[in-house]
């Protein structure tokens, strides 16, 4: 909703215990509200959302799980694996 993310996640310490992450199209215009075509998401990594410091205040602030969230892909099983590969390198 047009905030940080890192500061958000920061900010609800000892509130948080999951994350649901995804990653939007460069370029792609927020807030948007719901209005977003299936085409702007985009594999963890491959988009504009600044995964790794997301990651790393997760990890600050004792997130048990974060789980991959893929709205729409053409092959869901190769997008999950593309988006695993990312974080593992993290």
């Amino acid at each position: 909703g047009g905030k940080d993310p890192v500061d958000l996640i920061r900010s609800l310490k000892g509130r948080v215990s999951q994350l649901h992450l995804k990653d939007l199209e460069k370029g792609t215009k927020l807030p948007n509200f719901g209005k977003l075509p299936n085409e702007a998401f985009r594999e963890l990594g491959n988009g504009m959302i600044p995964m790794e410091p997301i990651i790393q205040a997760a990890s600050e602030v004792d997130v048990d799980h974060c789980h991959v969230e893929q709205d729409q892909s053409t092959d869901p099983i190769a997008s999950i694996g593309t988006s695993m590969e990312y974080l593992n390198s993290l």
